[in-house]
Order: C-alpha cells, then sequence, then structure tokens
C-alpha cells in the first residue's frame, strides 16, 4: 500500500517528492486512495511546546525593544547593543541621553516580560507574543524630552 503525507498546503508527499493539488499525480493518488490501493495521512497543526511558546514570546519581546532602539532619537541607532554602550558616559552627549533611556526601556519590558511569564506558569492565562508586545511599557514614558 502506498502511503502519502497530505502537507499544510493540501499537497501530498510521497517520499521526497511533493505532489501539488494541480498535478495529474495527485488526481492518481486520489484515484489510488478510492480503489484502496493507497492512503492518505491527513495533516494536522503541530502545537507548541510550552518552550516554543515562551521562546516565541522573548523573541518578540527582544524584537520590540530593538525597533524602539534602532528608531530612538533622529537618527537611531544599530542596536540595543550599541545604544546601551553608551551608558556612563559624557551626560550631556545625545547619545548618552538616548542610550540611558534605551537601556531604562529595556530593563523595563523585561521586568514586566518576567511578570507575565511568572502569571502564565502559576496558573494565570496563557498569552501569544503579540499579546505580550502589548503589554510592555510604553517608550514615550522613557523617551527623552530635549
Amino acid at each position: 500500500m502506498i502511503t502519502y503525507q497530505e502537507l499544510e498546503d493540501g499537497s501530498l508527499k510521497l517520499d521526497n517528492t511533493t505532489i501539488p493539488t494541480g498535478n495529474t499525480e495527485y488526481a492518481r493518488a486520489l484515484e489510488l486512495v478510492d480503489i484502496g490501493e493507497a492512503e492518505i495521512i491527513t495533516y494536522t497543526v503541530p502545537v507548541p511546546t510550552k518552550t516554543e511558546k515562551i521562546a516565541a514570546i522573548r523573541h518578540a519581546i527582544g524584537l520590540h525593544i530593538e525597533t524602539v532602539a534602532k528608531s530612538a532619537g533622529d537618527f537611531g541607532f544599530d542596536s540595543v547593543l550599541s545604544a546601551v554602550s553608551y551608558v556612563g558616559g559624557e551626560p550631556k552627549n545625545i547619545n548618552v541621553i538616548y542610550g540611558t533611556a534605551i537601556f531604562n526601556y529595556r530593563e523595563a519590558c523585561w521586568n514586566k516580560a518576567r511578570d507575565l511569564l511568572t502569571a502564565w506558569q502559576s496558573g494565570g492565562k496563557e498569552f501569544t507574543p503579540e499579546q505580550a508586545v502589548k503589554k510592555m511599557p510604553l517608550w514615550k514614558d522613557y523617551k527623552p524630552e530635549l
């Protein structure tokens, strides 16, 4: 008996060959199923593990913080790391001012993320990466007023 694996897009896979839905071989595969000479293992959406969900949340928050750093000030920074590398420099330097603000914002975001994850793991409601980002502190509350 031939066993086809259904893929996410509806196409079929046999060994290392993908058979698109519009292909004549796809119709032939369905005929073989109808006469009992083949079977199709239907596609099931993979369920991410808790570890994978947490990793996705952390990644989304990290991207959010990077986006803030890259758009901070008139010119932005290459990354969060380049922004915070200015912390401790000459206090009147614009890069030091923004770098310190981004440092403080990053800390506030990760503290909020830890609170959210702790609440979830303690029996609270699960949330998506997008929902986690929406719960981050607002950059406007940290952005320097120059």
